[in-house]
């Protein structure tokens, strides 16, 4: 899987190095409009079929997998530990990661801190 290069400045309407924080924030930054606001969305169809099955097919297998960990003591041992911690990072990216991907990929949300909530939420599961 390829590497998806994300620029901030196309979702939350910033210029490079304009990024403003609670201690330095002016009036511009304040006041400025945010981008896209009077367009429709735009959705890519297949990314987003093919991201919503991913996510599906995700979240039934780690959650079986978790399951049949957590009723079978005897497989309760140091690997599958392992095996089980590996399931539920990749459970967390279908539910979590995967909807906050399609979400940037048609620009929502528009609030610049729910965007880096969800931008940042996104690159810590999948890095």
């Amino acid at each position: 899987m390829g590497l998806t290069r994300l620029n901030l400045s196309n979702y939350m309407g910033l210029e490079a190095g304009s990024l403003a924080f609670p201690g330095n924030l002016t009036e511009e930054h304040q006041t400025t409009p945010l981008p896209n606001s009077g367009e429709g969305i735009e959705l890519d169809l297949p990314y987003t079929i093919s991201e919503v099955l991913v996510a599906i097919i995700a979240v039934i297998g780690n959650a079986l997998t978790i399951t049949v960990f957590a009723v079978d003591r005897k497989l309760r041992r140091l690997t599958n530990y392992y095996i089980v911690s590996l399931a539920l990072a990749d459970l967390l990216v279908g539910v979590l990661g995967i909807p906050f991907a399609i979400l940037a990929a048609i620009g929502l949300p528009r609030s610049r801190w729910a965007c880096l909530l969800g931008l940042s939420t996104l690159l810590m599961l999948c890095t």
